[in-house]
């Protein structure tokens, strides 16, 4: 058994790795490969006989022609950001022009819904100066 285990990681590892099959390791669709795409689609061939005209999956020929513009684009990711710009920019102004007030009244007073606590993580990250009030 061990003989096996041996024998097989050394198989595995003399393979280069356009034989291993690894998630995500294909190339993108060329421009050329592009252009062929929608030819062949504008001609009416379905999305199988392109894909396996162009030797393509038929996934990444649908994700194409989904959307052709934003094909090559990169996805930021991440969840969105809850406050717009422009409710930030408001938070941001009131807080530099009335240190008094506190987390919680900006939070009512916002132009949209948030937590105290997300005006206190945007004012951190906007390197607004805590001050200690003096009692």
């Amino acid at each position: 058994l061990v003989m096996k285990v041996r024998v097989l990681n050394i198989y595995c590892s003399s393979l280069s790795s356009k034989y291993i099959n690894i998630m995500g390791s294909k190339k993108k669709l060329s421009q050329f490969e592009q252009g062929r795409i929608t030819e062949m689609a504008d001609a009416g061939l379905t999305h199988r006989a392109i894909a396996k005209a162009l030797k393509r999956s038929q996934a990444a020929i649908s994700r194409f022609l989904k959307d052709p513009d934003a094909y090559n684009e990169k996805n930021p990711g991440g969840r969105p950001q809850k406050l717009p710009p422009v409710a930030k920019r408001t938070i941001v102004r009131r807080a530099k022009s009335q240190p008094s007030l506190n987390a919680n009244r900006l939070a009512r007073e916002s132009p949209t819904k948030v937590s105290p606590q997300s005006v206190r993580r945007l004012l951190r990250n906007e390197s607004f100066a805590f001050r200690k009030r003096k009692i």
